[in-house]
């Protein structure tokens, strides 16, 4: 846990931390305190999600400070159109409000590998899950989760934020010279905002004389991200 600075009372609040050395990455986290719920052929998924935080409200001050935020969840043993939310099916906000929109994740991605080798049991009985993405920070983290349909197992993953920019040329025009930087014009940047990709680090070159900047990636920097 840290303490960090941004609520409206402009008191401390606990929260998170994962502090990442390759590629050097601060993430604020507010991790689910039952992140799995096993297929019930017997039972419709309503699932009300709780959270390992001192207060999720004053957390999520701090979260809509953030440039971006988003949260994962993995349904394993659902049909195909189960992530086509709409009427009562939808993911409800960390203020109780209901919504549709969310991200679908590739199938053959690192994200819905990863947890399916974390959730073995679930991944030998039903294959690969479906992945989604939200990302809309000021209502993280989701709060409940309703589906159509039974045997349905979900995971939710932590929700992370962090403090980066898209590209060295936004580096460039905001003027936020700090914002994810490590020394020597070298930067972590998130192309996608948040997106399916992950941070990577690259060297960013300013020149004042054409109000441009270049963004440079060397190819260690992606095999390292790759890997």
């Amino acid at each position: 846990m840290r303490a960090l600075y941004g609520g409206e009372s402009g008191d401390p609040i606990p929260v998170g931390c994962k502090l990442n050395r390759n590629p050097p990455l601060g993430v604020l986290t507010v991790k689910p305190r039952d992140p799995s719920t096993p297929p019930k052929d017997d039972k419709p998924v309503d699932i009300k999600v709780n959270y390992i935080s001192i207060n999720v409200t004053l957390v999520g001050q701090i979260m809509s400070n953030q440039k971006f935020c988003s949260q994962k969840i993995f349904l394993y043993c659902a049909q195909e159109d189960t992530g086509n939310l709409s009427g009562n099916y939808a993911w409800y906000g960390r203020d109780g409000s209901k919504h549709y929109d969310w991200t679908r994740l590739p199938d053959d991605g690192e994200d819905v590998e990863h947890n399916c080798e974390h959730n073995a049991k679930f991944c030998n009985l039903c294959g690969n899950p479906q992945g989604y993405l939200v990302t809309q920070k000021d209502l993280l983290p989701v709060t409940r989760l309703v589906l159509a349909g039974t045997g349905i197992g979900v995971v939710f993953d932590n929700t992370e934020c962090f403090d980066l920019l898209s590209s060295c040329q936004e580096i460039y025009d905001t003027e936020q010279r700090q914002t994810g930087y490590f020394g020597k014009n070298r930067y972590m940047i998130d192309v996608d905002k948040a997106g399916p990709l992950r941070p990577f680090r690259v060297i960013c070159e300013f020149d004042k004389t054409t109000d441009n900047a270049v963004t440079v990636v060397r190819a260690r920097y992606l095999l390292d991200h790759l890997l």
